[in-house]
């Protein structure tokens, strides 16, 4: 019987056969002049010995050799940004990067601030979530960014990458369970509109009363703001 192709190894393979850390054996592939020659003769001969090939994503993101990739976000207490944080921090690992926590608490001021700490020097790549899609400082930053950069459910006017959740089905969707199930006064209570979640939360709310040719509960509708405190008052 035929075996499957065995899995690449990966830069932690690496670290492990040479026993040294993820870390060196990126700067033995990066900036090898920094790595002690025996250390660097060890990371060589177990990257020889397991076949191992940098991923070349990771290659054109350490031109300037910070490994560090800064990940900026407008609430550390929302949940959402931990668990994007943890899933991040361990494929960034696997290529030799770390990656650098920045709260803003959602001020324009101090998010322009991480975007140029990040901009100059701290960092090779840029994942972030801003409180406003208008604000133009945040915006003049953001034009201004030459390092790779992601934003986290946001639309903006700029050409930025971004992942997107599909905010309006899922809206649509728990609106007409719960019309289904007999309720007509559904409350909402969401961001406003100047963030794409508030605005699809919002058309899919409204869609799902339109698909049942229902009257919608205006005053049960409260899309202002996305903290917890919001929510509870």
């Amino acid at each position: 019987m035929t075996k499957g192709r065995a899995k690449p190894a990966t830069i932690r393979d690496v670290a492990r056969v040479s026993g040294v850390s993820v870390g060196t054996v990126s700067r033995s592939l990066n900036a090898p002049d920094s790595v002690r020659s025996a250390t660097l003769a060890k990371v060589r001969a177990a990257i020889e010995e397991l076949g191992f090939q940098p991923d070349s994503r990771a290659q054109n993101m350490r031109r300037r050799s910070t490994l560090t990739v800064g990940f900026v976000v407008d609430d550390i207490a929302n949940p959402l940004h931990a668990t994007t944080f943890k899933a991040a921090d361990a494929e960034l690992r696997e290529h030799g990067f770390s990656l650098y926590l920045v709260n803003t608490s959602g001020r324009a001021r101090e998010e322009a601030d991480a975007i140029d700490m990040m901009q100059h020097g701290r960092a090779d790549g840029l994942i972030m979530t801003i409180n406003s899609e208008r604000d133009p400082t945040t915006l003049k930053r953001l034009a201004a960014l030459r390092i790779p950069s992601v934003l986290l459910d946001r639309e903006i006017s700029l050409d930025v990458d971004a992942v997107l959740t599909d905010h309006a089905v899922g809206m649509t969707q728990a609106t007409e369970h719960l019309i289904d199930l007999g309720h007509r006064r559904i409350a909402l209570i969401t961001g406003g509109p100047d963030i794409r979640p508030g605005r699809e939360r919002v058309r899919g709310f409204l869609e799902a009363f339109r698909k049942r040719g229902l009257p919608v509960p205006q005053d049960l509708l409260r899309a202002n703001n996305l903290s917890a405190d919001y929510g509870f008052r």
